[in-house]
């Protein structure tokens, strides 16, 4: 008759209990398993279950093994589905995860979370999606190893982060689609591809965007990046991230930038603008004392030939503050102060540059005309300055709260 076995023991780091049942006469049998897994850094906290079905044939060459079950964890969305068949040397084998969605609160999710080598410069990352996974493997009765795939799909992805002290992020209706392959233990990644509706970096906020990225080891290799931003577009090559350090550099295109939305990104200025602005930025990230800084070099920025536009500032106090502190003569400052209650211009243009000593230079260019009262002045103006000039871009990026709800 049938025959059943307890079964006792340790598995996954924790203690493990179950049941084996096998019939000899139909050779089929079953195995229900439970388990408190505790890898060291990975404690989800919460009982796995496995149950499996299995039976025996004589197969052409040898004896033919086939089984299938499934795994999860109590309480969570994170469960597994698995088939196996074996003759002789010969394996075929399927994993995979069914579409379940994951909140930001579900134990194993958190678990996982914490268990991740996340630079401590990165704080307060929550995620949640819509998962489906599958990985396939299979080895010929005469091969030294099996060949095998994996698929990894990502939907409703939602994450929030902080990087440092002073930086916020917050993805919104991401997808991701990542897959690798190999022989072995030999590993391949194939570039995964991101989509999101939206992306919120401190104060800006791309739209629509598409990445493709590699990952290898502790970096991530950024090979084509496009989103909108400001009414036009931004486009992104050859980033590498330093996962360790969390340090970059990249090169950033725009293209077709509202003017007014770029002022609307450093509220301490404040007024309004129309026009649109083309430019190039070679940006460099890194982490300082816990915060987030960008470095620009050889940048330039400005308006299309043959465009007219305007510049109407509320309080031009703090930029010809900033200005008189660069070292920029006082009747100068005045005199772009007045300007830029009111300018229409014809052309804006900066470029900035470093030079041996790293010191940065800016220069600025504008023409065009300025109106007070019932005035009109024309303005021709091309002024240099030098010094800490990220200072405004890190300025205008940092704000937000960590936490902003679901959109």
């Amino acid at each position: 008759g049938p025959l059943a076995a307890r079964l006792e023991g340790r598995a996954f780091g924790g203690p493990l209990g179950g049941t084996l049942l096998y019939d000899p006469v139909a050779a089929t049998g079953r195995v229900d398993i439970g388990s408190s897994p505790d890898f060291g850094a990975f404690r989800p906290g919460v009982p796995l279950s496995a149950e499996a079905a299995f039976a025996f044939s004589c197969g052409t060459s040898a004896l033919h093994v086939a089984a299938t079950g499934t795994a999860g964890f109590a309480d969570s969305p994170w469960r597994l589905a698995a088939s196996v068949e074996a003759e002789g040397g010969a394996l075929r084998a399927r994993v995979e995860r069914s579409p379940a969605t994951i909140e930001p609160d579900d134990p194993v999710t958190r678990a996982l979370l914490a268990a991740l080598p996340i630079p401590a410069s990165m704080s307060g990352l929550r995620l949640g999606a819509t998962v489906d996974a599958s990985m396939e493997a299979e080895r010929a009765a005469d091969a030294p190893a099996p060949a095998w795939k994996a698929e990894v799909r990502v939907s409703e992805f939602s994450a929030d982060m902080r990087v440092g002290d002073g930086l916020d992020l917050a993805l919104r209706r991401g997808g991701l689609e990542a897959s690798a392959d190999g022989i072995g233990a030999f590993l391949r990644l194939r570039p995964a591809r991101l989509r999101f509706s939206s992306l919120r970096v401190g104060r800006a906020t791309l739209e629509g965007g598409s990445v493709r990225v590699l990952a290898e080891g502790d970096t991530l290799l950024v090979t084509e990046a496009r989103a909108g931003f400001c009414g036009g577009t931004v486009r992104l090559y050859a980033l590498s991230l330093d996962l360790e350090r969390m340090s970059s550099g990249f090169t950033v295109l725009l293209d077709g930038l509202d003017a007014g939305g770029v002022l609307a990104m450093f509220p301490e200025v404040g007024g309004t603008a129309s026009g649109v602005l083309n430019g190039k930025l070679p940006l460099g990230v890194r982490v300082v004392d816990g915060s987030p800084e960008l470095r620009l070099r050889n940048a330039y920025l400005y308006s299309p030939p043959g465009q007219v536009g305007f510049l109407r500032l509320a309080d031009t106090g703090p930029l010809v503050a900033y200005l008189q502190a660069a070292g920029v003569p006082g009747p100068t400052c005045g005199g772009l102060g007045e300007a830029l209650h009111d300018l229409a211009y014809d052309i804006l243009r900066l470029d900035l540059s470093r030079d041996r000593d790293e010191a940065a230079h800016l220069a600025l260019r504008l023409v065009g005309s300025s109106t007070r009262g019932n005035v009109s002045t024309p303005v021709d103006l091309q002024l240099g300055i030098h010094g800490e000039l990220e200072r405004l871009l890190n300025l205008g990026i940092r704000a937000g709260t960590l936490g902003a709800g679901r959109r």
